[in-house]
């Protein structure tokens, strides 16, 4: 009984799930429909399939692509900003490039201290932007950990390199795009 008690309460829970989930999207304009969804970066790590060694890519994993796309040595080390020459267009939508096709989506930004319009506006830099987490972190300070993504944006073809605090000041995490890689068997 315990086992079928505990079952009804998952399937109500589901349900429950999903109705918030579709309330949330008709809200939000239907953004996951052509956008995906946001991720924080624990979410990130925990919405990673059990089975098929899917994984989030390393900073170094994107490095090694930045390499593959033709960005100098020089360039792929630097951080906090904007690398390469036309690497960033290889990764956007169009005939001329790879296929990564980089959706606009925008994020849920980490702001210094509390900040009422970044806490309330969901997609900051939409259309402007696209955010992708690595499961690369390091320290900040001794109580702060900062995660490092990479962002693409429409008004350049270079691929930014850059750091972010995994949440704000009052809690609310920090929410950028994933992609998923898989390594060769």
């Amino acid at each position: 009984e315990q086992e079928i008690a505990e079952g009804l309460v998952d399937e109500i829970n589901e349900a429950a799930f999903a109705e918030n989930l579709a309330t949330a999207e008709g809200e939000n304009g239907h953004y996951s429909d052509s956008l995906g969804y946001l991720y924080s970066l624990e979410g990130a790590l925990a919405a990673l399939p059990a089975e098929g060694g899917w994984r989030l890519p390393t900073d170094e994993d994107w490095k090694k692509l930045e390499r593959y796309l033709g960005m100098a040595e020089s360039e792929v080390e630097r951080e906090n900003d904007w690398r390469g020459t036309t690497e960033g267009a290889l990764l956007k939508e169009g005939e001329h490039g790879i296929g990564f096709n980089a959706l606009f989506g925008g994020g849920k930004m980490y702001t210094d201290g509390y900040s009422n319009w970044y806490d309330n506006e969901s997609f900051s830099r939409k259309g402007q932007n696209a955010y992708f987490w690595t499961s690369t972190t390091r320290p900040e300070t001794d109580s702060t950990d900062v995660g490092v993504i990479r962002s693409m944006a429409v008004f350049t073809d270079q691929i930014l390199r850059t750091t972010t605090r995994l949440v704000n000041d009052d809690g609310h995490p920090t929410m950028f795009s994933v992609r998923l890689v898989k390594d060769k068997e």
